[in-house]
């Protein structure tokens, strides 16, 4: 038989075209205008800076903190345990009723990663309230922050967790998010 002497698939034409377009790809740069703060600007603003937004940080994990409504306090978003729940069933109804069910999220673990207990007592319970921290990856979606009762939210990294020292529900928050 004699050899094949065509191209019948286009494989060099392929190769080809896919090596123009990969010479033309720059990839999206991970850190954006917002990223940079004025460090003097910043340092005469009474409170931290507006960061409301997920696309800044994209090389780092962002936590989620609330400012309560009533309070004026940062925190993490949470919810009143049912007696008949466990922690891990809390945690997804809150997601599903702070949201509306249109979030996507992964929790790692059915373990909390921390325990944050309340500086301040309620009346008529044994011991002063706890929040269990779940480090939990939102993958996609809308956040509705209108039906977490905050006033205010911000994606923060770790490093700029201390921008709101002095303004967090308990003390021991800001500790156990920088860990």
């Amino acid at each position: 038989p004699a050899p094949i002497t065509s191209n019948f698939f286009g494989l060099e034409m392929y190769q080809d075209s896919l090596k123009t377009v990969l010479n033309r790809y720059k990839p999206a740069p991970r850190m954006i205008p917002g990223d940079f703060i004025d460090i003097k600007a910043e340092q005469q603003l009474s409170e931290p800076p507006k960061r409301q937004t997920l696309q800044r940080q994209l090389g780092d994990y962002l936590f989620l903190i609330v400012k309560d409504g009533t309070s004026g306090k940062w925190t993490v978003p949470s919810i009143e345990r049912e007696e008949h729940e466990t922690l891990r069933m809390t945690l997804d109804r809150a997601v599903n009723d702070h949201h509306n069910g249109g979030l996507d999220t992964f929790t790692w673990s059915n373990a909390p990663q921390a325990v944050v207990t309340s500086a301040t007592s309620v009346e008529g319970k044994a011991s002063a309230p706890r929040t269990f921290i779940y480090n939990v990856v939102y993958l996609a979606g809308r956040p509705d922050f209108a039906k977490l009762g905050c006033s205010d939210h911000a994606w923060v990294t770790r490093n700029e967790l201390a921008h709101y020292v002095g303004s967090y529900e308990t003390p021991q928050l800001h500790s156990i998010l920088r860990d």
